[in-house]
């Protein structure tokens, strides 16, 4: 391997233990910021809020369970369908997603947290295996473990936590260009189930509320120790600002440098994060042959930008919210790989794939980062007719092919923690484009569930 390549590879795990060192004797946090970045757990101490709960909670060891349950209808229609409206033309896809959250406390912090899930997909396959005995066709039930951790703390000074997570690493709501870590991205549309988390050991440092800081040592596919990954962030508060520095390496790439932001003006909340990465260390499609190649020896930017404000509503304070998102890809594509429609993509990954190279075809294409320009606008209003009931609009856009997918609706959740939603997804713009290439039309989403 070269030298500079190993030179930098160590620098990283260089600045990840004299920043730990310096920092390590500070002054006592709360450590309920420990769970602030997960995707699943709530801090009890937002929910029992008294003081006699909270010393009760911290001398004693704890064992706690809750989830939810999920039953999702997505009936779709073809773009084609409207010509020949019928029902046979009508897709009727269904899932049901149940999560259970395990979360074990002990004395002095240490803690243990599972998301175990399970789905069930209808498969039209699965009468006839029975009937024939083909036991190896698969019944549409599948298992999956979002996140499973360990968090444990020194003097609650230095936290520690190992193990499979979801990482905030990032501001934006949607296009999280700093975000190095995670391997599931945020998407447009209602998820069924939880976020993917990645597997590592993540560090947190914080100095009051001034300083943090923050380092992750990615195990994921890490075949040998040469194959981790190690990110650092460093992050502090000026005023009403945040404003954080992050780099992430890996032995053999160049490092990937990042900064982000987030402050308010004139009531308007601003979030803003920029990167740059190597091209050498980034894989595109030449149209031109059909492979594989980097983008060359240069840093390619990549920038997001989110605005977000409150409105009062019919005498309620903050009852409308609007927020508005920007992202510049530049690693975006200048030309149309979907124009010759769905049969083409499939005949290039196709002829891809038989490369045997399955992990530099997929990530050839990340879907809302296709081209260079994107936008998204965002609106909601609670109290929508009930006071349970929250209205919202959502729309995205690839400007560079000008297409968008639309998304409106509304979200239910009783005192009870009854569940419901109902959405209506439009795909719009031109034949054969990023959101219109596969042919979808028009989709609902209906969600049903339950808390617990």
């Amino acid at each position: 391997m070269i030298k500079g390549k190993n030179d930098k590879f160590r620098f990283v795990f260089s600045v990840y233990l004299l920043c730990s060192s310096l920092v390590a004797a500070q002054d006592e946090v709360d450590e309920s910021a420990m769970f602030a970045d997960t995707s699943s757990v709530v801090d009890s101490a937002t929910v029992v809020n008294t003081q006699a709960a909270i010393q009760d909670a911290k001398e004693k060891n704890s064992v706690g369970w809750s989830g939810e349950v999920n039953v999702f209808l997505t009936p779709s229609v073809s773009r084609d369908w409207f010509d020949d409206p019928e029902l046979s033309g009508v897709g009727f896809p269904s899932r049901i997603v149940a999560n259970g959250l395990f979360d074990v406390r002990l004395v002095k912090g240490a803690k243990a947290f599972a998301d175990l899930e399970a789905a069930y997909v209808p498969v039209s396959s699965y009468d006839m295996a029975r009937s024939t005995g083909m036991l190896d066709v698969d019944s549409g039930t599948v298992f999956n473990v979002p996140e499973f951790f360990i968090d444990a703390n020194y003097n609650k000074k230095v936290y520690v936590r190992v193990g499979k997570q979801v990482l905030q690493w990032g501001r934006c709501f949607l296009w999280n260009p700093t975000d190095f870590v995670n391997v599931e991205r945020k998407t447009f549309f209602q998820t069924m189930g939880h976020r993917e988390g990645t597997y590592g050991l993540k560090l947190h440092i914080p100095y009051k509320t001034l300083f943090n800081f923050y380092s992750f040592l990615d195990a994921h596919d890490a075949l040998a120790i040469d194959g981790l990954a190690a990110a650092g962030k460093a992050e502090v508060l000026v005023g009403r600002t945040e404003i954080a520095l992050s780099m992430w390496g890996k032995k053999g790439m160049k490092p990937i440098v990042g900064f982000d932001c987030s402050s308010q003006l004139f009531n308007v909340q601003i979030a803003g994060e920029v990167s740059l990465r190597n091209g050498k260390d980034m894989n595109t499609l030449d149209l031109n042959d059909t492979t594989i190649t980097d983008m060359g020896n240069t840093w390619i930017p990549r920038a997001s930008l989110n605005l977000m404000k409150f409105f009062p509503l019919g005498g309620v304070a903050d009852r409308l919210t609007i927020s508005t998102e920007f992202y510049y890809n530049h690693a975006g594509y200048t030309t149309n790989i979907f124009s010759g429609g769905l049969i083409d993509y499939q005949l290039i990954l196709n002829t891809l794939l038989a490369t045997n190279d399955t992990a530099a075809v997929m990530g050839l294409y990340e879907a809302n980062s296709y081209s260079k320009y994107y936008g998204m606008f965002s609106a909601s209003i609670s109290r929508f007719i009930v006071s349970d009931m929250t209205f919202t609009c959502n729309v995205i856009g690839n400007f560079s092919q000008a297409c968008y997918m639309l998304s409106t609706g509304i979200d239910y959740r009783s005192l009870h923690n009854f569940l419901f939603s109902f959405y209506l997804n439009a795909f719009l713009g031109k034949k054969n484009t990023e959101y219109t290439f596969s042919n979808n039309g028009l989709m609902a989403s209906i969600r049903t569930g339950i808390v617990f």
